[in-house]
């Protein structure tokens, strides 16, 4: 099983799969996240600049900062209206008292979470937001859960998406998410400078094919990581049990999908003293 730095940086090898099969968060996500009048934003953990197309358009400089050289490239390419640089969580290559808010999107658990929240904290202007949220595929979904289970018997080969979603019984709660597994929660140490986080759940939905769920499985870490005849045969897996799958009709016509969005949402404050 690759470990986790492993897993981590497996993502640029499929830059351009990633970006297409992705789907970032919604508009509105960013509606919630993003503080009125905010003129400067970081985009941390930005991948191929999924929530950073989100931002230029409304925002006047946005920072976007993403490790991997590969997965940056493409941002910086296809969104030049951003400033993309090389950095991570506990090593953002920004002045103190930079930006009005540092958002991060689905990447969060790759992080450590002490020095990054010491980095966004001297980032960000006193009274900043630091925004947080994990967005994909509501696992309610009767069928969604059913194929997700191919990933839990030792029969079956995993699909890998299981692992990257947030949790059925999920359910936004005072400062944490109930229910949710341990990788999409979101709270701040003792002593940390910012305040009691706020939470919302975001729902929305998309039309995708079965191709495009497939694409999707595959851009899980724990499917980029195995080996090339195992990641095959895991993808063909998939896509069989979609195709047979009589709810969605043999995929014959795209599957309206419902997503979901677990947002946290806390402000730069005094440190205690």
């Amino acid at each position: 099983m690759p470990d986790k730095r492993e897993r981590a940086t497996s993502f640029g090898a499929i830059a351009e799969d990633y970006d297409r099969f992705r789907p970032g968060p919604t508009a509105e996500v960013v509606d919630w996240l993003l503080p009125a009048n905010a003129s400067t934003v970081v985009d941390l953990g930005a991948g191929t600049g999924a929530l950073t197309r989100l931002l230029v358009d409304r925002v006047e400089q946005v920072f976007s900062i993403e490790p991997d050289d590969r997965m940056r490239a493409f941002l910086a390419e296809h969104i030049p209206a951003a400033t993309a640089l090389p950095g991570r969580g506990d090593a953002i290559p920004l002045a103190n008292e930079t930006a009005d808010a540092v958002l991060v999107s689905s990447a969060w658990h790759w992080m450590d979470v002490e020095p990054t929240l010491a980095e966004i904290a001297r980032v960000l202007r006193l009274g900043g937001t630091l925004g947080v949220v994990w967005s994909g595929p509501d696992r309610r979904v009767p069928w969604l859960r059913r194929w997700l289970a191919l990933g839990r018997h030792p029969d079956n080969v995993a699909t890998g998406i299981v692992a990257a979603l947030p949790d059925v019984e999920t359910t936004a709660g005072p400062g944490a998410a109930a229910g949710a597994r341990e990788r999409h929660r979101f709270s701040l140490p003792a002593g940390a400078p910012f305040t009691e986080p706020e939470v919302a759940d975001i729902q929305w939905s998309r039309m995708m094919t079965i191709d495009d769920l497939v694409g999707l499985a595959s851009t899980y870490s724990t499917v980029i990581t195995l080996q090339p005849a195992e990641r095959d045969a895991a993808l063909a897996a998939a896509k069989a049990w979609l195709e047979a799958e009589p709810e969605l009709g043999g995929g014959r016509s795209p599957i309206e999908l419902p997503f979901r969005a677990l947002c946290w949402r806390t402000t730069r404050a005094l440190a205690d003293t």
